[in-house]
């Protein structure tokens, strides 16, 4: 194990794992949980029956957003330079089979991730047969609060949602620099659209969306859905 630039452990690698059946005491436990830590690479595990999100991607209330405009070793903080003074940086998250999730909670998803740091990757993941039964949810993937540049690519992506279910979106998008491309979106029944874009809770505005080169097919009748957006945001930091 190693630290990352603010001190937080990382460098881990969590692979070839079969989980299954987590969260049945604690209903808000994750398959996987990568929590204050840069670095890490999670790789080719199958994840199913979990209670909350098969993967779980966290960081700090202390974040991005909470940072714009602070002093750390002399520096005005801006969110070119700031990386080094945020966690959960540089995590990946690819090649994993993951299906079944969200059996007992809501407002999340397959993989979920909430105030993480800068270039995360979530690539080439199987997502597959989730039906939001339980209650309403978004998905595939959730980029939650504070979620700034991260990549979600090349992510197969079926049967989510079904008609006992309240699948809501494919994807739910927050944060800014966000890129959201070469995804292939088969056979799903979201109830709204395959991406929603919403605003955040005391995290700034959202912006430089990048969302491009994806496939969907026989997946709902809209492609986004945008809630709470202000074109013109009052301050776009």
């Amino acid at each position: 194990r190693d630290t990352d630039a603010a001190g937080n452990e990382g460098n881990n690698v969590i692979s070839n794992n079969c989980i299954k059946n987590v969260g049945f005491y604690y209903a808000t436990s994750n398959g996987i949980d990568i929590v204050r830590s840069s670095k890490n690479q999670v790789l080719n595990n199958t994840v199913s029956g979990c209670t909350r999100a098969a993967i779980n991607l966290a960081g700090s209330s202390e974040q991005t957003f909470a940072q714009l405009g602070t002093e750390k070793d002399g520096v005005i903080l801006t969110r070119d330079n700031m990386k080094p003074y945020l966690v959960s940086n540089d995590n990946v998250v690819s090649g994993n089979d993951l299906s079944d999730s969200m059996l007992e909670t809501n407002d999340g998803g397959v993989i979920y991730t909430w105030a993480i740091g800068y270039d995360n990757i979530i690539s080439d993941n199987y997502i597959h047969d989730s039906g939001a039964d339980f209650s309403w949810n978004f998905g595939a993937v959730y980029l939650d609060d504070d979620t700034n540049r991260t990549q979600v690519t090349r992510n197969y992506i079926t049967r989510l949602g079904d008609e006992n279910g309240n699948l809501r979106d494919i994807f739910f998008i927050k944060g800014q620099d966000n890129q959201i491309e070469n995804n292939f979106i088969v056979n799903c029944k979201p109830g709204k659209g395959v991406a929603r874009v919403d605003s955040q809770s005391g995290t700034g505005p959202v912006g430089n969306v990048v969302f491009r080169k994806n496939v969907f097919y026989n997946s709902g009748s809209s492609l986004f859905d945008f809630y709470g957006i202000a074109k013109q945001p009052e301050n776009p930091l």
